[in-house]
């Protein structure tokens, strides 16, 4: 089942700026496409096209002047939409050069850089510039603008529905980075007392028994099993007794086995649905424990290794590394984990960059060491 996603027709909220995918990379652009930007309400140096951030930039066309200055040089490029002022600065060691080398006027110039402002004016700043020996190149160029426009550019945002809780999970998965895990011990005697706890409340009821079920499967260290190895526990069964008990106000003795097992399994629908385990064999009623160690770090590692592969096939979009936000989305496609929380993904990126698998480019953006 995947996640469901709704369209934003407004500029995206900041949290949610690393979901698309023309924020991690040079989106191309015409001049007039350039000129046409606007600012995000939120964060100025971020602009928006079509409601979408943009932060980078790419555009091809003909050098037709340049200011020279002592540590940079100003090109300006036409490409027949408009002529945009780039922003080359020259590296230290070529400042103090009397004799420097420039890209001729008349040149065909791929640039790629910063989208800016300098006294009211927008510019970019250069990151990167190139003179294509390809004749066809700026045909080429222009083919995949036009392609981008219709394909991507043109598509509405879709972010997850529940977005907002998505960054309450953030939030918490950072405030738990630190914290070790329990020993099985731990989790045992932990098992128990809430047990005897739950016992002694009066109101105990069926939302009540969903966490023992969750505290009993970590606590037998159960990865794989059976909805029946978890049914067959006395002390969860005696719970679930007590809880129908509750209910229907009779006695515990009286309680069927199919009230009983209607209570586990509405508690394992709720575990199901919170990103707990999932359903690997329906026909057998076999389930399979989400975490790193046994299936979720492999996802990840695999959704972080072939994105950038299908940012190219797909949507012709180049970048070296994945934002959190569209690593989860491609995850989340994986049979299996459509439920994962944003909070064990986070632990699960931390736990790969520990193991050198993953590297952080910054901006919360990851690439495969082997990629």
């Amino acid at each position: 089942m995947k996640q469901k996603l709704v369209a934003l027709d407004s500029p995206p909220p900041v949290v949610l700026l690393g979901l698309d995918f023309t924020y991690n990379v040079a989106v191309k652009l015409t001049v007039a496409d350039v000129y046409a930007l606007t600012h995000h309400p939120e964060v100025p140096d971020i602009y928006l096209f079509r409601n979408r951030p943009v932060r980078k930039v790419e555009i091809c066309g003909i050098v037709i002047g340049k200011d020279e200055r002592e540590n940079n040089i100003i090109y300006s490029v036409d490409d027949g939409t408009g002529v945009a002022s780039c922003v080359y600065w020259f590296p230290a060691d070529v400042r103090q050069r009397t004799i420097r080398k420039t890209v001729p006027l008349g040149s065909l110039l791929l640039v790629n850089g910063r989208v800016s402002e300098f006294r009211g004016q927008t510019q970019i700043t250069v990151n990167t510039i190139a003179t294509p020996g390809d004749p066809n190149a700026e045909i080429l160029w222009w083919l995949d603008v036009i392609d981008l426009h219709k394909n991507v550019y043109s598509k509405t945002m879709l972010v997850p529905e529940n977005y907002m809780e998505i960054v309450a999970e953030v939030v918490k998965a950072a405030e738990d980075e630190d914290e070790p895990d329990p020993t099985l011990d731990e989790l045992q005697k932990k098992f128990t007392a809430e047990v005897d706890k739950a016992l002694a409340n009066p109101n105990l009821s069926a939302p009540d028994f969903k966490p023992l079920v969750e505290l009993f499967i970590r606590s037998r260290d159960l990865g794989v099993f059976y909805f029946k190895d978890v049914l067959g526990d006395p002390l969860l069964e005696h719970v679930a007794k007590v809880i129908s008990s509750n209910q229907t106000r009779s006695s515990i003795g009286s309680i069927s086995k199919k009230k009983v097992g209607s209570l586990f399994q509405q508690a394992f629908a709720g575990l199901v649905k919170e990103g707990f385990f999932y359903q690997k064999n329906e026909d057998e009623d076999i389930y399979e424990v989400i975490s790193h160690e046994r299936n979720l770090g492999a996802a990840v590692l695999e959704a972080v290794r072939d994105g950038p592969i299908k940012m190219q096939q797909f949507f012709n979009l180049r970048s070296k590394g994945l934002p959190l936000d569209y690593i989860s989305l491609l995850v989340r496609e994986q049979p299996g984990f459509a439920h994962v929380t944003y909070a064990a993904l986070t632990r699960t990126i931390r736990k790969l960059k520990n193991d050198s698998l993953i590297i952080e480019l910054g901006n919360n953006e990851f690439k495969s060491v082997d990629f």
